[in-house]
């Protein structure tokens, strides 16, 4: 028995783009990591020279972080920026019938009916108050449709 592979593309969904978008949330993971490794003073975040300032005097051990983390902000802002313009390459145009089609997939009820286990008509006819008379229940007026024929389950 064999099995074929298929691609993203061959059946794409939008939530393909929240692919970019933790990729591009890992990026600035990377970066919140050096705001609280590197030492900076008189700026909001630490830039190009406390990096470098790190790299000529800091303990090899902090080296190193840095350096993963650096590698790790160009690699997943390389994947970011990939993801995004694949993302935008594969989304479908923007055109009335695709929209049209899936708020009709959405919007269908189950079994042809409105889900309630009733035909259309007389479900339509319930909401109108078109029922062929009433019984009183105590004070509430309840129409013959819902009275026998539902079970009294609407009421």
């Amino acid at each position: 028995m064999t099995t074929t592979r298929t691609r993203p593309a061959d059946s794409y969904s939008p939530l393909y783009f929240l692919a970019s978008l933790g990729a591009g949330g890992l990026s600035v993971t990377f970066f919140m990591y050096l705001m609280f490794w590197v030492p900076y003073t008189g700026r909001p975040v630490p830039v190009f020279e406390d990096l470098a300032a790190v790299f000529a005097a800091g303990p090899l051990a902090l080296q190193i972080a840095v350096a993963i983390a650096m590698a790790g902000i160009a690699v997943m802002a390389f994947f970011n920026i990939k993801l995004l313009v694949w993302n935008l390459g594969a989304f479908p145009p923007d055109t009335g019938l695709y929209r049209a089609q899936v708020l009709e997939r959405r919007n269908k009820p189950a079994g042809g009916t409105f889900g309630h286990g009733h035909d259309d008509q007389r479900f339509v006819h319930r909401r109108a108050g078109l029922c062929a008379g009433a019984v009183e229940r105590g004070r509430i007026s309840v129409p013959l449709c819902d009275a026998g024929l539902s079970g009294g389950r609407y009421l």
